[in-house]
């Protein structure tokens, strides 16, 4: 059901954060099999999905985007609503990396194929205007409800969308998350900082020049150098939020990047958002390809 008609900037967004003003960043990732994706940070408002349509003309020719990286607290719902259906029309895959909360979580329903890491947070609550229910919320709610429900969303998260309150939050389990179909992935750290380890005994005794002509060794290997390269190019505020993510992605509840107390620098921002696009994919790799792991831990 479509809820543009109702004409009104409704927000939706986590109850301890203020209604914000900050649109959707949007950051180009190229994925290690070489799939194109974006990731979408910060919070949805008016005027985002003619924006990302703008910054998908920006950078043409790329192939088709096949992945999008959410990171969100929320925002607008007519705006998430059109950015769903759009997600929902493209069959685009979707990984939460983050935090993907309120009207967010439609663009999440939306997606066909759905991926998460296991510490992430998922959340829904019913519509507000100004963060006040209203007769007309509690409709706008019902119609995303009726959204969600054409999505495949179980009733047990709907009923949980319309019975929570606008200044509450219900943060989805895992066994809510797998119902939805959604394939969760645990999350490895290997910060820049730290000691890399070398591949195990185990691996060596089976024969380390084998496992160095893996195709998925090589790509682990590669993919360790182009993070490296990127880090080391970064200094002040950036250097510090992408030093940020790498401490936050192995945590059960990491922070996202944009929901701080003190909100930090643009740059700061940029480089956090940036490595938890650069890194998301080949922290799947990791978790589901022993040779692409070693050849990550090899540098």
């Amino acid at each position: 059901m479509k809820i543009r008609w109702l004409g009104l900037l409704l927000t939706m967004v986590v109850a301890s954060h203020p209604s914000p003003t900050i649109a959707l960043d949007f950051t180009n990732t190229v994925f290690d099999d070489h799939t194109n994706g974006i990731t979408l940070s910060g919070t949805i408002n008016v005027g985002d999905r003619n924006r990302l349509m703008a910054y998908l003309e920006s950078i043409r020719p790329t192939p088709v985007i096949k992945f999008l990286v959410l990171d969100s607290i929320g925002g607008n719902v007519i705006e998430a609503e059109a950015l769903a259906k759009d997600v929902d029309e493209a069959k685009v895959s979707v990984l939460v990396s983050g935090i993907c909360a309120s009207a967010c979580f439609l663009m999440f329903a939306a997606s066909p194929a759905k991926v998460a890491f296991t510490d992430v947070k998922i959340g829904v609550h019913s519509a507000s205007l100004n963060q006040n229910e209203t007769p007309l919320t509690m409709a706008t709610t019902l119609a995303i409800a009726r959204d969600a429900r054409a999505y495949g969303v179980p009733s047990q998260i709907i009923g949980k969308m319309v019975s929570t309150p606008p200044g509450e939050m219900v943060w989805l389990n895992e066994v809510e998350l797998l119902a939805m179909g959604t394939k969760l992935i645990p999350r490895v750290i290997a910060a820049p900082s730290q000691s890399v380890p070398q591949p195990s005994a185990a691996l060596q005794n089976q024969g380390i020049q084998s496992l160095e002509q893996s195709p998925a060794f090589q790509a682990g290997r590669a993919q360790r150098f182009v993070w490296e390269a990127w880090f080391n190019s970064l200094n002040g505020d950036a250097r510090d939020g992408a030093m940020f993510w790498t401490g936050q992605r192995s945590l059960k509840r990491p922070q996202s990047c944009y929901a701080l107390p003190n909100r930090p620098s643009s740059e700061w921002i940029s480089g956090c958002i940036t490595a938890q696009s650069k890194l998301a994919l080949s922290d799947l790799r990791r978790m589901q390809e022993a040779d692409f792991k070693a050849g990550w831990n090899s540098n």
